[in-house]
């Protein structure tokens, strides 16, 4: 398993792509198997934040000022854990 650092750098993987269609509703698409995934809110704009230049440490930074009165530690650990599901799930790469 990949080890998540403050300042390691994720990217969607190339297969993956990213699509807003409405305020509120939001895909991932599969771009090789043709697969659709409907994403909520927080899961798109999580992921969107991930352009293969932006640290971890600045994205978890975003998260806690987006959500506010949120306690930084347990976005962090919510965040690693959303990340390490994406890699494993091959949806989020190091880049």
């Amino acid at each position: 398993m990949l080890e998540i650092k403050q300042h390691s750098v994720f990217k969607l993987s190339k297969k993956y792509l990213l699509h807003e269609i409405t305020e509120e509703a939001f895909w991932l698409f599969d771009l090789e198997d043709g697969d659709v995934f409907e994403l909520n809110t927080s899961s798109y704009s999580i992921l969107s934040c991930f352009d293969g230049r932006t640290p971890f440490n600045l994205i978890q930074d975003r998260m806690v000022s987006k959500y506010d009165g949120a306690y930084s530690q347990e976005v962090g650990s919510d965040l690693k854990e959303f990340v390490t599901k994406m890699i494993d799930e091959n949806i989020l790469e190091s880049a």
